[in-house]
């Protein structure tokens, strides 16, 4: 895919130094296959919901989280059963460098939901309605808030240290992602104690492991989705929930869409053969 700066509908745009500033609308049902953008990038979730996928890892968005992704940053995105209203800054050349400076904030993938930098980027949703030199300072102030506190949170995960351990349980949760699996079992495997399992995989993760749990579940089923030759019953069984009415509830509280209305969009979606 090529490298477009938003794949949405723009709303509003702006320019600040050699940075791009875009209100847009993503339909309901969008997918957008593995792509990247050669810019460094702000974004934050106003309404709606979207999940964003690099690699193994998968993030879902919904409102007031803001995502910050570095440039080159592999990654594909898919859209609730709803519309998604979104505010995204990319840095140019210039202001990245300057950030640089105080920084290297651009270079790490960041997340955060509410607080903050949440509070920045709505702020700058609403100055975008104006045009006048001092809405442009308080965009700037708002760009320089959110880095500000997406430095702070990277330096004190930098400084807590990642415990080897960490990635064995990652690893144990990617090769069976089975929701009857006990907070106990799976720290029996790396010799640690459940609650500082929790504690750690939270602080460094950025969720719980239940949560990273669930989010390896759908991912799976979404993947078993594209069949159309699956049941599914069997997707359920398969993506390690309970029965077929629990896979529903939970796959459209993190999609916002059920199996069905997800798989028929993805039939949809595939190019026909001539």
């Amino acid at each position: 895919m090529s490298r477009l700066s938003t794949f949405g509908r723009v709303l509003k745009s702006a320019k600040l130094g050699d940075s791009l500033l875009f209100e847009t609308i993503h339909p309901a049902g969008l997918h957008l296959p593995r792509h990247e953008h050669d810019k460094a990038s702000l974004n934050i979730c106003l309404s709606g919901f979207y999940q964003e996928r690099f690699g193994r890892r998968s993030y879902p968005c919904d409102q007031a989280t803001v995502m910050l992704k570095p440039a080159g940053e592999f990654h594909s995105n898919d859209y609730g059963s709803g519309d998604t209203h979104c505010v995204m800054i990319e840095f140019g050349a210039l202001a990245a460098a300057q950030i640089a400076e105080f920084s290297n904030v651009l270079r790490d993938l960041w997340t955060v939901r509410g607080g903050p930098s949440a509070a920045a980027m709505s702020e700058i949703c609403r100055e975008l309605q104006f045009s006048d030199h001092a809405s442009a300072i308080i965009i700037e102030g708002c760009i320089w808030r959110a880095l500000g506190h997406a430095e702070r949170q990277r330096r004190s995960v930098r400084l807590a240290g990642r415990p080897a351990w960490l990635n064995r349980v990652e690893e144990y949760l990617r090769e069976q992602p089975d929701s009857r699996m006990s907070l106990a079992e799976i720290a029996a495997t790396v010799s640690v104690h459940p609650a500082h399992l929790n504690k750690v995989f939270k602080r460094h993760v950025g969720i719980s492991v239940g949560a990273y749990l669930r989010q390896l579940q759908v991912e799976r089923a979404r993947q078993l989705l594209a069949n159309p030759d699956i049941p599914l019953a069997r997707i359920a069984a398969d993506a390690g929930f309970f029965d077929q009415s629990h896979f529903t509830r939970v796959f459209k509280s993190a999609t916002g869409t059920t199996p069905a209305e997800f798989r028929r969009h993805a039939c949809e979606s595939r190019p026909k053969m001539r």
